[in-house]
């Protein structure tokens, strides 16, 4: 996992890491101490990412991609095809995830899952009523 990825991404959004700690139920003094020694949990890893509302697999992406204009979008986990997108765009958009299939098999694991758990939640607070 690239934690200064993870850093910035907090700057980015313009919250202090005190903010992110409160939200996920650390410390800021623990926050700092995982990021400093690269230990986050996976659980709170996740607590993190669902605050920033950031796909988790963006923090694992080892090299910058080659398109300049796909990197925001990919580091936003967002990828749109609309009619005002040039056919040339959109085919480096399918290039990309041709040529980043595991990551974005991943993630789409990864949202799967996420899907499954928040169904499992709802019919949990169903049966309590």
């Amino acid at each position: 996992m690239n934690y200064n990825k993870l850093r910035n991404k907090i700057k980015l959004k313009k919250l202090s890491v005190g903010k992110v700690a409160e939200e996920i139920g650390m410390t800021e003094a623990g926050l700092y101490k995982s990021f400093n020694n690269d230990t986050l949990k996976v659980k709170d890893f996740e607590n993190i990412c669902d605050f920033l509302n950031v796909n988790p697999c963006v923090f694992f992406e080892e090299k910058e991609t080659e398109l300049p204009e796909l990197k925001d979008m990919v580091a936003e986990d967002i990828i749109i095809y609309d009619r005002k997108t040039s056919k040339q765009k959109q085919k480096e958009r399918v290039q990309y995830i041709v040529n980043n299939y595991d990551k974005v098999a991943t993630e789409n694991e990864y949202l799967k899952q996420q899907v499954k758990d928040r169904d499992e939640i709802i019919n949990l607070l169903k049966q309590q009523k």
